[in-house]
This record gives structure tokens, C-alpha cells and sequence, in this order.
């Protein structure tokens, strides 16, 4: 009788197993909810960077990033070509050479330098390990494992110094290839990397979706083009990619490379960041010991021994300390993204962050880095960096401009002019990815090492502001502030549904821009749920078309619609205000055509189109 009841009590548990892995297998896409997984999230999920070199290392020369008239392709069967085909074609030949006979990856191999295709050692005789981690994600096919290892033989056909083998499990894997359903953002893979303190790599992740950002899902072509891209990562090649029609090596301009991963901070975290410090400079001394900082809006008083709204500068014993000398994010990504799209179309910004910010928005993207020691579930590990090494890896991408963002430049602006100084004369431009809480001390202070400033107009009611911690006024200054001292300024409104999507408030929004001038570039982006803004609905298009034909009556020429690629119409391009030519066109990250000259000219009319074009 027990030999009984235990066979049916296992044969039950089979029965769920199989249930549950069925259920799993063909399960909707996930949708974002307020607990998350933060390995598989957002690429701002970071940890330790690989070290900063010993010594100075060689530069190679930047590939060019010219992409005059790029046109796009049909698919297969003469169909629309997915966002996949749009990422593998658009501008394969941007970075090869004019000559034609040496493609980037070439270069790469001839030039030694820091490639980290040096940081693989002896692994022509020592294979590196490669395991393909198992998964029951929905459309995922066997197939894709052999359009992976295709992807793998296309690196070793070229010449790369170092062998690969699928023998591996997970005991020993050099190389994880990971899947998941569909990332949230506009990107169908993602490779993070771990090095050693030495330099040398100790294992990579190779994550891949099986659905595109749109929701389509992934074929095999697709996988491969997308694996040969990360691949590229792994190898130390900044947004390698393969055209599936010419079958060449070049360089997409539109990757996002993260160089750090999530590693959660000790219950010390303020005291980590307390030694990685340098005195601050925005500040007026008082009597008593007291400091007023002038590095944001708040215009702290801070005395001996307490900390800024922002919780990152200090007090102690009368000295004023500001966050110096570390990253809590750092990426090589589009220049579009941050958003700028009047300053160098097609190129990327590497772009790094700190820890903390002035605000405490419910909705924030960023919360990790912004929301420590404000918020117990955020924070992370600071890695220490030089500007001298930040400024490398931007070359070394191919990079045209670095960027403070991810926390509130503002708070940390002493460290982002550290940077920058040593950014400006290796001929980048510099940008402050901004709240717009400034000061006119902290405005001019940046402004002789700044070359681009956005502003995020969150709202046009202050009962708005000061539910996330700002004043509208002090935004509103800023943005007059921040044209009139001559910052090429982008502004982006994310509309919130619910928060600040009325017609009134938009409109005056319009208002404000257009009154400072109606040559400033306005950006209206949607919102989707995050950190603790779960209630609203996402937002749709039609809202960010009602936003930008408010926009355009209000006299704006220079209105965008952002994150939703495809579904907004003529509001992902620019125009010519004067001619109506088209003169750059856009899918998401992608561009398309550009056709305005490094004079900032219309090709057609000659009408001076404003922003930073060469």
C-alpha cells in the first residue's frame, strides 16, 4: 500500500514538472513590473569594469563616421525589413576604409594596440569554452545553436587569434550564451564581460532574445547577424556586426556596449563612496563651519557633518567633499540616445554616471545609480577610473563625444569637467545629460568644457515638480540659462500618462521653448512603467503625435517623437523648416539618410540647420 501511494505521489510531480515547463515555454511576454530581475534588465545593471591599463597604451586612429545617403535594403521576398536587417544593413560600410580592400576588422587585427583580442592569450592552442545555456524561453528553436556556431566560425574565418569550442558546460565555460524572451529596451542582445586585475578576461555572457523590440519574434538569420555582432564584443571589437547580404565585417553605429555589470553594494555603501572624493569647488564658506553648495538648484546649506539633498557631497569638519575619481555606469551607445539629434547624427557617446541625484522621481529608468543611499534597494558598486582611461576607451570605441549621465551630472559636475579636460584635447565633444535644476554657478563653471547640455522639462505645474523633488522655476531659468551662454540644448519631455500628458500642459511646454528659441530641438518620449510608477498605462503613440502637433503650432521647428521606432510617422526625422527636404531619416537608433553637410547646411536651400555637424 505505500509502494502504492508513493508511485502515485511521483507520478503526480511528473505530471506538474511537465505542466509547468509546457506553461513556461509558451508563456506571453513579460511585462515590466516593479520587482525585477537585475541581471536581466535595463544595461545600466552594473558591477566591476575591467581595470584601468598600467600603462599608456597606443591609439588607434578612429575609423571615419561619415554615412552620406544611406539606404536600406528590401528583406527577403521583397518585404519590409525587420528592425533586425535594419540594424545588420544600415551603413555596413560607415567605418571600412574607402580603399575597399581592408574592412574594420582588419585594421583592427593589424594595429595591436589595446585591442582586447590581445587579452585572450595562447588561446590558439587552448581553446576558449563556449556553453549554450539551457532555456524553455518561448520560440526558442535548436537552430538558433547552429546559427550561433556559424556566427563563431565567421570571427575565426577572418583571422581572429583565438579558437573557440562548444564542449564546454557550465563548470567551465569561458563564454555563456544566455536567452531571454525580449529585452525592454531597443536591443536584441547584450555581452558583459568580467576581467581580472590584470586585464585579462575571465568570462563573458552573451545574453540573446528570442523576440525582436517590437515583438516579432527572431528567425535564424536573425540570430546569427545578432550573435556575430556580440561576438565582436567578446573579441574587444566596439559594435561589430555582419551584413546578410554582403557578408562583410563593419561597424553598426547603432550597438549600446556596456563595460560594467550589476554587483550590489556592501551595507557600507556611503562609506565606499565617502573615500572616493576630491573638494568641492561650487561652494561658499559660512561661518561656523557651514558650506552653501551651488552645484544644483537646492542651493544646500550643509554643515559640518551632513550631506546635500543629493546625500553624495559632504560636510566634514567644514570642508565641502564631492564624488570624484569612479563610475557606477558606463556605455558606449548612440549620441541619439541620450537624446541628442542635432549633434553628430549616426555617432556613438560614451557615456558614463555616478551615484546619486537631487530628485527622487517615482518613474526613474536610472533608480540603481540615481537612488542611492536614498533608497536601500539601490546602489551599486563604484568602479574607480581616471579621466586619462575614460578617454582612451572612448577612442578606442570609436567614440565622438563622452557624456555624463545615468545620476545628475549636476551633483558631480566637478568630476565630469575633470573629464572632460582631458576629453577636448583628444578632440571629443562633452555633454551634460541633465534634470536642468542648475545654478548660474555651476552653468558657468561647466560651460567652458561642455559643448552639449539636455534638459528633461518633466512638467509645466510645480505642484508636478515638487512631487519629485524640483521646482519648476528653477528648470525654467535653466533652460534660458543654458541657451544664453551658448550649449547646444536639446529638451525631452517624458509624458507620463495621467502626470503631465493634458494639452495644457504641453502646450506650455511648447511655449517655453519656443519663447527662449524656436530653433531648440524638443523631444517628447513615451514612458513605460518603472522603479515605482507601476499604475499608469505605458504611452501610447498617439499621445506623442497630439504632443508634437502641439509642438509644431506653437512654433517649434524641430520636433521629435521618441522610443517608439516606426509608430510615430515624420516625427522621428528632420526636415528642412524652410524647403520641407528630408535631411536626416530615423528608425529608433538607426539612421537611415543624413544628408545635412559639416556646414550645418540644407543640401537643397542652404538654410542653416542648428545644432553640431562636424
Amino acid at each position: 500500500m505505500v509502494e502504492r501511494r508513493l508511485t502515485g505521489m511521483i507520478a503526480a510531480a511528473v505530471v506538474l514538472i511537465v505542466l509547468f515547463i509546457v506553461w513556461d515555454a509558451f508563456k506571453p511576454t513579460p511585462r515590466r513590473s516593479a520587482a525585477r530581475d537585475p541581471d536581466a534588465d535595463a544595461p545600466l545593471r552594473i558591477a566591476e569594469p575591467p581595470p584601468a591599463p598600467p600603462s599608456p597604451l597606443p591609439q588607434p586612429t578612429p575609423p571615419t563616421t561619415t554615412s552620406q545617403g544611406t539606404t536600406v535594403p528590401a528583406g527577403p521576398n521583397g518585404r519590409e525589413p525587420s528592425y533586425i536587417e535594419l540594424l545588420a544593413r544600415s551603413e555596413t560600410r560607415r567605418r571600412i576604409r574607402s580603399s575597399g580592400s581592408t574592412t574594420y576588422l582588419g585594421e583592427m587585427l593589424e594595429t595591436g594596440g589595446d585591442s582586447t583580442l590581445r587579452r585572450w592569450e595562447n588561446r590558439t592552442t587552448a581553446p576558449i569554452h563556449v556553453w549554450f545555456a539551457p532555456t524553455h524561453a518561448a520560440n526558442f528553436q535548436p537552430a538558433f545553436i547552429e546559427a550561433i556556431k556559424r556566427a563563431f566560425g565567421l570571427w575565426t574565418n577572418a583571422g581572429v587569434p583565438v579558437r573557440f569550442d562548444f564542449e564546454g558546460d557550465s563548470t567551465n565555460a569561458e563564454v555563456t550564451v544566455k536567452w531571454r524572451i525580449q529585452f525592454e529596451i531597443e536591443r536584441t542582445g547584450q555581452t558583459d564581460v568580467t576581467w581580472d586585475e590584470n586585464g585579462h578576461i575571465q568570462n563573458v555572457t552573451v545574453t540573446l532574445a528570442t523576440f525582436d523590440p517590437k515583438g516579432r519574434p527572431m528567425d535564424t538569420d536573425d540570430i546569427r547577424i545578432v550573435a556575430t555582432h556580440e561576438i565582436g564584443h567578446v573579441l574587444g571589437l566596439g559594435d561589430a556586426a555582419v551584413s546578410t547580404d554582403a557578408g562583410e565585417f563593419a561597424l553598426s553605429p547603432r550597438g549600446i556596449t556596456s563595460f560594467l555589470q550589476h554587483v550590489a553594494p556592501p551595507q557600507s555603501l556611503a562609506q565606499t563612496l565617502d573615500t572616493r572624493v576630491r573638494e568641492a569647488e561650487l561652494i561658499e564658506k559660512l561661518d561656523g563651519g557651514a558650506v552653501r553648495c551651488f552645484a544644483c538648484g537646492h542651493r544646500c546649506l550643509v554643515k559640518p557633518g551632513r550631506r546635500g539633498i543629493c546625500k553624495v557631497r559632504f560636510n566634514k569638519e567644514g570642508t565641502l567633499f564631492t564624488p570624484a575619481g569612479y563610475v557606477a555606469a558606463l556605455q558606449c551607445d548612440p549620441t541619439e540616445k541620450k537624446p541628442f539629434f542635432h549633434c553628430l547624427p549616426g555617432s556613438d557617446t560614451l557615456t558614463f554616471g555616478m551615484l546619486g541625484c537631487d530628485f527622487h522621481c517615482g518613474y526613474c529608468q536610472n533608480w540603481l545609480t540615481s537612488q542611492a543611499l536614498r533608497d536601500d534597494a539601490a546602489g551599486v558598486m563604484p568602479s574607480d577610473v581616471t579621466p586619462d582611461a575614460l578617454v582612451a576607451l572612448a577612442r578606442r570605441q570609436g567614440a565622438r563625444m563622452v557624456g555624463s549621465s545615468y545620476n545628475e551630472p549636476l551633483i558631480t559636475a566637478e568630476w565630469a569637467v575633470d573629464v572632460f579636460k582631458a576629453a577636448r584635447p583628444a578632440g571629443l565633444k562633452t555633454a551634460f545629460i541633465s534634470n536642468g535644476n542648475a545654478t548660474p554657478e555651476v552653468l558657468d563653471y561647466i560651460r567652458p568644457w561642455t559643448d552639449c547640455y539636455k534638459i528633461d522639462l518633466k512638467a509645466m505645474d510645480d505642484k508636478r515638480y515638487r512631487e519629485l523633488g524640483g521646482v519648476l522655476q528653477h528648470v525654467v531659468d535653466a533652460i534660458r540659462m543654458v541657451h544664453e551662454r551658448g550649449f547646444w540644448l536639446e529638451i525631452v519631455t517624458l509624458i507620463v500618462p495621467g502626470f503631465n500628458d493634458d494639452d495644457a500642459q504641453l502646450t506650455r511646454a511648447a511655449e517655453l521653448i519656443a519663447s527662449v528659441s524656436p530653433e531648440i530641438p524638443w523631444h517628447v518620449t513615451a514612458f513605460h512603467k518603472d522603479y515605482k510608477m507601476t499604475e499608469p498605462e505605458n504611452t501610447p503613440a498617439a499621445t506623442l503625435l497630439r504632443a508634437c502637433e502641439i509642438g509644431a503650432r506653437a512654433g517649434l521647428r524641430f520636433v521629435y517623437a521618441g522610443n517608439l521606432p516606426g509608430r510615430v510617422g515624420r516625427w522621428e526625422h528632420t526636415y528642412c523648416p524652410d524647403c520641407g527636404d528630408l535631411l536626416i531619416e530615423r528608425y529608433g537608433y538607426v539612421i537611415k539618410q543624413q544628408r545635412v553637410g559639416a556646414d550645418g547646411r540644407c543640401p537643397s536651400c542652404s538654410r542653416r540647420i542648428p545644432g553640431i555637424w562636424s
